[in-house]
């Protein structure tokens, strides 16, 4: 009986399977017939070939050596380098090679084989007539398929030490998933220019980079193929508070896209806005939800059945020193798109990790892994660039131990906007000024006159930035001159030497200015790194450059030279640096165990906060709230509740979350001076603005005070008639300090505590004998 037809015409596998716990299923040169590997096998929906390579890789290759590859796919790109497979591996016991092979001596090898043994198998895979030639598979005008995954949820981690096939998954085969010891282990990167989703399927607590799939491509709806879209470049970094020049030209541009509140404007749209009323947290969950939702559909090892049985940890990047604000909203927006325990019956741990460690642990691991450079000892330093689309972040890392990897890192991180969009910026402020205002519109409508990051793209300005930036991640500085086509209706324009027939000459010294200032940025935070750690007796050996923009052969090139002018350091690329952040946030999930320093996020139980008195609004309060403020004489709204802490906000394990409110207290000289501040607690998502007689809005404790006594002069005070009353007012500060268990109230007046509870988050029940409400 044969085995099933390839699901993909022009996929050629090649495989050399090995049983579980390492015992091979290799011999003479040639896959053997067991049972239980090709049953392994078929746990991956792999199509068994039985082929003998001794003729393609002579004695080279030695026989303990597990090669499982696919190659090829109709949308072009292989996982090769110069036509030729490199396999890495590590011979057990024994030291770590890697081996050369031809892809062409492969393909005529495993035809010869195929055919061959045609009459003497039942398991093998036919090959369509119509294959192509492994060198015809490739077309560089068509995208790689990004999907990097399995056919199937694993047995077992280590059942096989296997590739990272480029093929869509399906979920139409059934899955093999009965070994309750494995478990989903999910990195999410939420990007400025790139979002990525890794996973892996572990056993135990030690990740083999082989077994990391990554899912990079989502579809065609995902990338602008509608010819009237509107590409809306955006970026993560808007989840937290900028500088105020970055807030003030935000609030140009949305200024701008308003016009300027021109009241006829307003006018003409008859009350309804022309985009969704969202703030930043809505619209990042709209993305992911539909980043979720194309998992869910699209790979197996995010089936219905596999998120109910499996274990989850789930692990999420963040850029360095990001604010609370910010990592809140990302989670936020995450659980909200569905990573949470509806969707992931037995999630575990949601976990938290800086861009540049999961970079720096993934690019060491694979170093080590796969070249065998064991340049790594404990108390040695290296530095950590993470070169991606928006900002450049570099870090500096001492080795705490080695197996498993753990870092220290050392001084302060720095980072700077000079990552790749800004070399964008400058080929379009080029382009602006060499076409003039009047071509320009005509090339991009929805230009507002001014080139940012904060802009939109139509059709016509998106052909011309694919152009240009298939030539920007090939530019190095032996670069040939270049040329762009513009598109309709400046596709037959001509303007002096420069623009010819529609064409725009782009020469290497051009292209060179658009990279400069970046660049010579990035340099910069490299060496002011180097120079710090490099002091007796702490030396770096190594600077390690990741992420998009890390992929850049000229950057790289200025980098090398850089350090090679200082001092003699070594750069290392991975191969795949521009998803390392991905992978190695999946290598932190897998051996979290291991690790004696992590971040877990959970989320909050209920909503807490606390009746207040606000300014008064038209817009936003009731009129029966209407009231005036006895010392400002500025109307207020009583009765408003102040949520502190919301349901789902993100409780982190090694940061308390604190929070603070300041009540006003007035009382004449003869009054108690007593009174207690009630907090409240609310377990639903839609929460009161204002205080009602809702039996879900609960009162979990009340902090007594008593001012008595406090001598009088201490306190503020004014007096409404010159012969009247004075009325002495304080200000009680209220500190509310939340961990993963408890919630901690301290009721202060300037640095005296005046009482103080804990509530078991979760719970509702509060120490100290205070009074509770459940």
């Amino acid at each position: 009986m044969k085995a099933r037809a390839m699901r993909q015409p022009c996929v050629l596998h090649v495989a050399r399977f090995a049983c579980m716990h390492g015992q091979l299923a290799v011999q003479d040169f040639e896959i053997a017939k067991d049972p239980q590997a090709l049953n392994e096998a078929a746990c991956f929906g792999w199509e068994v070939c039985h082929v003998a390579i001794c003729s393609a890789c002579g004695k080279c290759l030695v026989p303990c050596c597990i090669v499982a590859i696919r190659l090829g796919t109709i949308y072009g790109r292989l996982a090769t380098k110069d036509d030729n497979i490199v396999i890495h591996g590590r011979l057990n016991p024994g030291p770590p090679f890697t081996f050369h092979i031809s892809l062409l001596t492969i393909f005529e090898t495993v035809m010869t084989c195929l055919m061959e043994s045609t009459t003497n198998t039942s398991q093998i895979a036919e090959l369509p007539a119509s294959t192509p030639s492994l060198r015809n598979a490739t077309h560089p005008s068509q995208p790689s398929s990004n999907i990097q995954s399995q056919n199937s949820f694993p047995r077992s981690s280590q059942s096989l030490h296997r590739s990272q096939p480029s093929f869509h998954s399906s979920i139409d085969d059934p899955i093999d998933i009965d070994d309750e010891e494995s478990r989903l282990v999910i990195g999410i990167d939420f990007g400025t220019t790139y979002t990525g989703v890794a996973y892996a399927t572990p056993s135990n607590n030690v990740a083999i980079l082989g077994d990391i799939a990554v899912v990079t491509y989502w579809g065609p709806q995902m990338g602008n193929s509608d010819k009237n879209a509107v590409a809306m470049i955006t970026t993560k970094l808007e989840l937290d508070i900028g500088t105020v020049s970055e807030e003030l030209d935000i609030l140009s541009s949305t200024l701008n896209g308003m016009k300027d509140l021109d009241f006829k404007y307003v006018k003409a749209a008859a009350g309804m806005p022309a985009f969704p009323c969202k703030g930043p947290e809505d619209i990042v969950t709209d993305y992911l939800t539909h980043v979720f939702e194309y998992l869910v559909q699209t790979v197996d090892s995010f089936s219905y059945e596999v998120r109910e049985r499996f274990p989850v940890d789930i692990v999420v990047t963040c850029p360095t020193d990001w604010s609370y604000p910010a990592i809140n909203s990302t989670y936020r927006a995450l659980t909200q798109a569905g990573f949470n325990k509806d969707q992931f019956a037995r999630l575990n741990e949601v976990l938290l990790v800086t861009e540049p460690e999961a970079a720096a642990v993934y690019t060491a691991r694979y170093l080590s892994d796969f070249h065998g450079q064991d340049f790594l000892k404990v108390g040695e330093c290296f530095v950590l660039c993470d070169a991606g689309g928006e900002t450049v972040d570099v870090v500096s890392y001492r080795v705490k131990q080695l197996q498993p990897l753990e870092l220290e890192k050392i001084g302060k991180a720095t980072g700077r906007k000079c990552g790749s969009t800004y070399i964008d910026l400058a080929f379009k402020s080029w382009l602006l000024q060499l076409l003039g205002v009047h071509n320009y519109e005509k090339l991009d409508p929805e230009f507002d006159g001014k080139i940012s990051s904060h802009a939109t793209e139509g059709e016509a300005m998106r052909k011309v930035m694919k152009q240009f930036n298939e030539r920007k991640e090939k530019f190095k500085k032996d670069s040939r001159d270049t040329r762009i086509d513009l598109p309709a209706p400046l596709d037959t324009l001509n303007l002096d030497t420069r623009i010819q027939g529609g064409g725009v000459s782009t020469s290497k010294e051009t292209m060179k200015s658009f990279f400069d200032k970046c660049v010579d940025q990035v340099v910069e935070l490299i060496k002011g790194h180097v120079g710090q750690i490099e002091r007796p007796p702490v030396k770096s050996r190594s600077v390690f450059l990741v992420g998009g923009f890390g992929e850049s052969p000229y950057l790289q090139q200025e980098v090398e030279f850089s350090l090679e002018k200082v001092r003699k350091i070594t750069l290392r690329v991975p191969d795949t640096s521009w998803t390392a952040v991905v992978r190695g946030a999946v290598v932190m999930g897998v051996e979290k165990d291991r690790s004696m320093n992590r971040t877990t996020m959970t989320g909050c139980d209920k909503n807490y906060g606390v009746r207040t008195a606000t300014a008064f609004s038209l817009v936003h309060n009731d009129r029966n709230d209407y009231s005036v403020d006895p010392v400002s004489k500025q109307p207020i709204a009583r009765g408003q509740m102040r949520w502190l802490f919301r349901k789902g906000d993100a409780v982190l394990s090694n940061l308390p979350r604190e929070e603070h409110h300041t009540f006003l207290v007035q009382f004449k000289e003869g009054d108690e001076k007593k009174g207690g501040i009630p907090v409240y607690s609310y377990p639903d998502e839609d929460i009161p603005d204002i205080f009602m007689d809702d039996p879900g809005i609960a009162r979990v404790c009340v902090l007594p005070y008593n001012l008595a006594s406090i001598p009088l002069n201490e306190f503020e005070s004014y007096q409404a008639e010159k012969k009247g009353p004075r009325t002495f007012y304080a200000f009680l500060k209220l500190d509310f300090i939340m961990d993963r268990s408890t919630l901690k109230m301290i009721l202060k007046f300037k640095n005296q505590v005046l009482d103080d509870a804990e509530l078991n988050v979760g719970i509702a029940d509060v120490d100290m004998g205070k009074q509770a409400y459940l």
